[in-house]
């Protein structure tokens, strides 16, 4: 009897191993889509509050801040576990993974962005951030739809000095992120200007 039942385990393994990976490989690319677009629309959301921030509203910042990071550790856990299972899943996987962690790193730029602006009780900068998340969200529609990749636009650091380098870690991750977008497109890739320019001017005209 326990050989038959080993027989019939093996036969039902290979049975699942034939037509869940071989005939009907699964590809997870749609959901790794649809779930690392929204973590970027969260992320962007707290971005958007990090530049409204105030030792006053500091509080009504924090529920973005941990929905960006609880929205990336639900991506980075879906990618772990893509990465045990067959091609192409763990193919695939892989090659989102560095998103991942870039995306993480931007998250921990604006906490550190949002800090600052806390403890140097500086006048919320909304109009200097909003084209910086306005390209976040063009970038989560793109994830989403697979229409369009935004380019990032000339003039992106801010002219305010006290604030620069905070921004510029932030642009950077932006930057990198973008890059690593192309790398993850299958076939040719679409490109087009991003709906607004990214110099705080031009933010300013179109609040």
């Amino acid at each position: 009897y326990a050989i038959e039942r080993l027989v019939d385990t093996i036969m039902g393994a290979a049975i699942a191993l034939v037509f869940g990976y071989l005939i009907w490989p699964r590809s997870p690319q749609g959901h790794f889509r649809k779930s690392f677009a929204a973590a970027l629309q969260a992320v962007a959301a707290y971005l958007d509050m990090a530049g409204k921030v105030t030792t006053a509203g500091y509080e009504a910042m924090l529920p973005a801040r941990r929905r960006a990071y609880h929205s990336l550790s639900n991506v980075r856990t879906s990618l772990q576990r893509a990465l045990s299972e067959p091609p192409p899943a763990s193919s695939e996987a892989a090659a989102w993974y560095p998103l991942i962690v870039n995306a993480e790193r931007l998250c921990d730029h604006i906490t550190y962005f949002a800090e600052l602006q806390r403890e140097r009780t500086r006048t919320p900068i909304k109009q200097e951030i909003a084209a910086r998340v306005a390209l976040l969200q063009d970038m989560a529609v793109f994830v989403a739809a697979k229409n369009h990749m935004p380019n990032l636009p000339a003039g992106l650091l801010s002219s305010r000095a006290d604030e620069t380098s905070a921004i510029v870690d932030i642009d950077f991750e932006i930057s990198r992120l973008l890059h690593l977008l192309e790398a993850v497109q299958p076939g040719r890739r679409k490109r087009i200007r991003s709906r607004r320019a990214l110099r705080p001017d031009s933010a300013g005209q179109g609040a």
